[in-house]
């Protein structure tokens, strides 16, 4: 499924969070992702790289988690570092 960063944005405003560098960072892997499988390790790597700044895991576990929980993406969030499921 093909999303815009844009409209991943949007969805975290009507869920109440805000909409951080960090954020939108994650919005713009995703969307640039495209149908790719993305980790939360690989998510987390790409959005660093375009936020310029430190991100720290747990908002892009909490960012996937949303999205997972609304159906947008299946991005392993609960996986550990490298995407495998937990034991």
């Amino acid at each position: 499924m093909q999303v815009a960063a844009d409209d991943l944005i949007a969805v975290l405003r009507a869920e109440g969070l805000r909409v951080t560098a960090a954020r939108r960072a994650i919005c713009q892997v995703i969307a640039d992702g495209h149908d790719e499988h993305l980790t939360s390790a690989g998510v987390h790597a790409e959005a660093q790289k375009i936020a310029k700044q430190a991100i720290n895991p747990s908002t892009v576990y909490r960012t996937l988690e949303v999205f997972e929980r609304l159906g947008i993406s299946s991005c392993p969030s609960r996986a550990r570092p490298g995407g495998y499921p937990p034991e």
